[in-house]
């Protein structure tokens, strides 16, 4: 495995998952991010995961762990991830926090379409 190299297996991985995903023409993605609770009390910092969910084929088209860095960097997580999944004529369902305009701008970009949920806080 050393000789693999991480970011060549993480490219051929999202181009066979894509091609999974375009198989069956079920082409819903939600986006979102967690925060792991408890974990400060463990004497942890925060742990932050983002994922993208192939909700028609049940695929995990990603999930991240960006421990200690927080919301913050959500935003920076999910707008990279986007050019590496094909979106095209896709529906990306995106929480209000990602309603970023280079975000949105990404995905008119490669030709999907986004739902995204605001709420009042």
């Amino acid at each position: 495995m050393q000789a693999v190299e991480p970011e060549q297996l993480q490219l051929c991985l999202f181009s066979w998952i894509n091609s999974l995903r375009f198989e069956t023409n079920k082409l819903i993605i939600a986006i979102d991010g967690k925060t792991l609770k408890g974990a400060s009390k463990l004497g942890c910092k925060t742990f932050h995961s983002v994922a993208a969910y192939d909700k028609n084929n049940g695929l995990a088209l990603y999930q991240e762990m960006a421990s200690g860095k927080g919301k913050g960097e959500e935003i920076e997580t999910v707008q990279l991830r986007l050019t590496m999944l094909n979106i095209n004529n896709a529906l990306i369902t995106l929480n209000a926090l990602n309603a970023q305009r280079k975000t949105l701008a990404a995905i008119i970009a490669r030709k999907g379409d986004d739902v995204v949920q605001v709420k009042a806080n």
